[in-house]
């Protein structure tokens, strides 16, 4: 509950990832002073009555916190820009006569010009933090100057070495920033198109799926015709054993229907060896009318024992082809397979080979 509060209380809506940064960052800061401020006021009478650092300080406290106040809303609602260039500002003059001059430029009070070159940087621009530690170092110079006291150079040369510190501190943070958002968006890209390729994926699966649930439904009602038949006959022979022409037809049609199961499963078992990469091709130089004819010779007895005649043309002057003779000729053994299932009884089967424009 209060992590969210203070999220609201500090967050700034602006397209601008560096921009908005800086400008919760002045909010932060904003809060936090204001609420030491607030502190410091309340206990002041008490930790440092009667010095003149609190005598200033209970002077300026409550002017500097209706200042953080209006700069807290104009940051949120016009520019960071500009809050951060007048608190930066009004700090550094509040700085100034804070104290005493000889304590501002070489007593307890010197350390306080390094708060504004500090948030310079981070609330700003890297490079501002010089700049404003030539402002501080020419606001000791005339309080030097003014006051007759000793230029403290060994200060002036410390803030600008802390300039500089804070210089390539926040120039590397912000490198650093800039590096990881092109970093962030590069990994949305390539998330996106990752997320996109899986999509296609994803579909393409559900596709495979369909087709393969097709494929297991219509091998199933495949192999269930044969199988039915083989256990049909099995059992009508088992009863007819002593009639001699029966058994014959029977036998037969035991024949061809466990020859058009070994078939399927043939097909199955290629088709499933080609899926996962097991089947490896042996490529030669494969003459098509030899294949043929072996084919033919391998189901002439079946053709003839369903009544049908297998007529072979084979062609002259076939040039050869570059494949793998084993799967060639079972894509012919399941054509001409099909052709002896299903062409009539004492139909005529016609094979031939032939080269046609090269």
């Amino acid at each position: 509950m209060l992590l969210d509060v203070w999220r609201r209380v500090t967050h700034v809506n602006v397209p601008d990832p560096d921009e908005a940064r800086r400008r919760r960052l002045l909010n932060i800061i904003l809060v936090g002073v204001s609420s030491i401020t607030l502190i410091l006021l309340i206990f002041g009478f008490f930790i440092t009555k009667g010095s003149p650092l609190s005598n200033r300080f209970l002077i300026f406290g409550p002017f500097f916190i209706a200042i953080n106040l209006g700069l807290y809303f104009l940051n949120r609602i016009y520019s960071g820009i500009l809050a951060s260039s007048i608190f930066v500002g009004i700090l550094t003059i509040l700085i100034v006569f804070a104290d005493s001059p000889k304590e501002l430029v070489s007593g307890r009070s010197l350390f306080f010009f390094s708060i504004p070159i500090v948030f310079a940087s981070v609330l700003l621009r890297p490079w501002m933090s010089i700049g404003i530690a030539l402002v501080c170092t020419i606001a000791q110079l005339l309080l030097s100057y003014l006051n007759f006291i000793p230029v403290n150079t060994l200060a002036i040369g410390g803030f600008l070495v802390l300039a500089l510190f804070s210089w390539l501190s926040a120039n590397g943070i912000e490198s650093a920033l800039t590096e990881l958002r092109t970093i962030n968006q590069d990994l949305d890209a390539r998330v996106a198109r990752r997320t996109e390729e899986l999509a296609i994926t994803n579909e393409r699966l559900k596709e495979l799926d369909l087709i393969r649930a097709k494929f297991v439904a219509d091998v199933s009602h495949e192999l269930r015709t044969p199988v039915g038949n083989l256990v049909a006959y099995l059992e009508m022979l088992h009863e007819k054993m002593e009639d001699p022409v029966r058994t014959k037809r029977y036998l037969t049609v035991l024949q061809d229907e466990t020859q058009r199961l070994h078939s399927l499963v043939n097909s199955v078992l290629n088709l499933s060896r080609l899926e996962i990469g097991t089947s490896k091709l042996e490529f030669t130089s494969v003459n098509i009318s030899d294949i043929a004819e072996q084919v033919v010779l391998a189901h002439d007895l079946r053709a003839k024992a369903h009544g049908l005649k297998i007529i072979f043309q084979p062609g002259k002057d076939i040039p050869a082809i570059w494949a793998d003779s084993d799967q060639i000729k079972q894509v012919f053994n399941n054509i001409l397979g099909n052709a002896v299932n299903y062409t009539m009884q004492n139909g005529k089967i016609t094979v031939k080979t032939y080269a046609e424009q090269d």
